[in-house]
């Protein structure tokens, strides 16, 4: 098991893979622009921004290197300020991929055949137009649909579209902050935090049909949700200071990480099993820690402020850039 983290100190910026007892394990990039790393599904390497261009290492089962850095997007529009990709989604075969594009509003934009041989890339297509800002673009289990925020004149709701292409469809009509969306494991449905009338809510919306519904659930008072691939949303409580699990089908909630005085819990990163959860910690012990869902265990991961990007191939292996 191992770790894969972008570090930036007076030696410029790298990636560098670390054994998770903090060992140094290898530097696997060393360029100033390289950020938001992210392992390929099957291990074989981590995919990076550098700029306005995607990048993909080859990772050895060590956590080695394992031949040279290959650019797999380029010429992607960036955030003006930083002119880097904040935030990019890869499907689970390794041939599709959704990234953040800005130029004063941002768009989406999907590039397949990223994962070839070399050449040109076989395809890249913009997905949205206009001068509406999208943002936290989210692929279904399948990789045919994309759930997305869509701000318009300073109001942001959530909207679906086919990952091929196509009109976006808004499926919240809040009068608030929205949330980044959660698949449900089957696709069906998509859950998001919401701001309406004043009030934090969790909302869930029919795929199928379009219909947006406020969940039974009290003590919502956060931005971010994760969906276990059982029937359990994961969202939090009391202004970030705590975790809440409730049953999609039921709507019977417990608290997985009770409320503490003094802490505060972001980035949600939940494995591929469902059964423990990444995140970030600040106040009291800052770091990142993992949580257990179904025993509420907490154990600190890294004794860093740092925030989560995702899980590694395997629940003992993670991604993550530590705080300026």
């Amino acid at each position: 098991s191992m770790v894969a983290v972008a570090l930036r100190d007076s030696l410029g910026q790298r990636i560098r893979t670390l054994a998770l007892d903090g060992t140094v394990i290898e530097d696997l990039v060393q360029d100033t622009a390289a950020a938001s790393p992210r392992w390929a599904d099957d291990g074989s390497g981590v995919y990076f921004s550098r700029g306005a261009e995607i990048w993909k290492v080859p990772v050895s089962d060590e956590g080695r290197r394992n031949g040279e850095p290959r650019v797999l997007l380029t010429g992607a529009p960036t955030w003006v300020l930083n002119t880097t990709i904040p935030a990019f989604s890869v499907s689970g075969d390794g041939n599709r991929l959704v990234y953040n594009g800005y130029s004063g509003y941002a768009n989406l934009w999907r590039f397949s055949g990223f994962d070839g041989t070399g050449g040109e890339p076989e395809q890249r297509v913009q997905l949205t137009r206009g001068t509406a800002n999208r943002s936290t673009p989210r692929l279904s289990p399948d990789g045919e649909l994309l759930a997305y925020v869509e701000t318009a004149d300073g109001q942001p709701n959530l909207f679906i579209m086919p990952a091929a292409g196509g009109t976006g469809r808004q499926v919240t009509f809040l009068d608030g902050v929205v949330g980044s969306p959660a698949w449900s494991q089957d696709g069906s449905m998509v859950a998001a935090a919401g701001r309406h009338l004043g009030d934090w809510g969790l909302w869930i919306v029919d795929v199928a049909s379009g219909s947006a519904q406020r969940a039974p659930v009290g003590d919502f008072e956060g931005d971010e949700v994760v969906w276990a691939p059982r029937s359990d949303i994961l969202y939090q409580i009391r202004d970030h200071a705590g975790i809440r699990a409730v049953d999609a089908t039921t709507w019977e909630s417990r608290d997985v990480l009770p409320a503490q005085e003094g802490s505060w819990w972001y980035d949600l990163r939940l494995t591929q099993s469902g059964d423990a959860v990444l995140l970030r910690r600040t106040g009291n012990q800052n770091g990142l820690w993992r949580l257990q869902v179904e025993t509420g265990e907490l154990e600190q991961v890294l004794d860093l402020p740092s925030a989560a990007i995702g899980w590694g191939p395997d629940p003992g292996s993670f991604l993550a850039v530590p705080a300026d």
